[in-house]
């Protein structure tokens, strides 16, 4: 990093302490051995990266021209966001670097980026997949991946179990089953958002809690700010219509005297 002159903006380690994850302000992710400090993979993710792999014909990534243009400008805007916040400016809020994390082998590394949550093998160094890719109005940040067992409730139970291959697997024929969940934030959004393999319980909605969407965050505080400030503008403006009518009124009174 030094020799590219480059600040680390984020650092995950691996499970086993054997790598760690950084990203840099060029906006390129590494990949580095603990041990010996020696870079093992380096992923760019510059806006000229992108352009160029949306450029290649018959890509398996590619957007409509439309929606990669949306993509683009809102990667500017955070470009123009982490600027602003850099180190030691003042800030209303710490800013939002992305992180890159490891899964539980250390073969995977996930980070997010305009196209989506890209999931990179490192052992063949090719993209596995990508995550959240018709999401197009979220550009995801930061990533926190869980890959442990949860216990199935009694219905699943009854259920045999038919969920397991959409929704994970059984653990050992137990009442235990994997599913790993990635939670994920997203720029210019007061929520959090979670990939998992399991599907939402039909004939549930937000107010009973079981639909995709529950829209219960608060509104940001600038955005409060923002609503008082108009609505004091608009206060504001019948009483200085009045004072100019008045005024008005006040000088033809002159002029009819004259």
């Amino acid at each position: 990093m030094a020799k590219a002159r480059q600040a680390v903006r984020s650092l995950e380690l691996s499970a086993d302490g054997e790598q760690f994850a950084v990203f840099g302000g060029d906006r390129r992710v590494r990949v580095f051995w603990f041990a010996t400090g020696k870079l093992r993979r380096c992923y760019d993710e510059t806006e000229a990266a992108m352009a160029e792999m949306q450029r290649a014909e018959g890509g398996a990534y590619t957007l409509d021209s439309i929606d990669f243009g949306q993509r683009m400008a809102r990667e500017r805007e955070l470009g123009l966001h982490w600027e602003a916040t850099a180190p030691g400016a003042a800030q209303a809020t710490p800013p939002q670097f992305p992180n890159a994390v490891f899964d539980e082998s250390g073969n995977f590394l996930m980070y997010a980026t305009a196209l989506g949550i890209k999931v990179v093998n490192l052992v063949t160094n090719r993209l596995a997949a990508v995550l959240g890719r018709v999401e197009n109005t979220e550009r995801f940040v930061r990533l926190a991946l869980w890959q442990g067992t949860v216990k199935r409730d009694r219905k699943h139970r009854i259920d045999g179990g038919a969920g397991d291959a959409a929704g994970g697997r059984a653990v050992g024929g137990s009442k235990y089953m994997q599913d790993p969940t990635l939670v994920t934030t997203a720029f210019k959004r007061q929520r959090l958002y979670l990939f998992s393999r399991r599907e939402p319980e039909e004939g549930g909605d937000d107010a009973s809690g079981g639909g995709r969407d529950v829209f219960n965050e608060r509104p940001a505080v600038h955005e409060l700010e923002a609503a008082a400030a108009g609505a004091g503008a608009a206060a504001a403006a019948p009483m200085s219509l009045f004072g100019g009518a008045a005024g008005a009124a006040g000088g033809a009174g002159g002029a009819a005297g004259g």
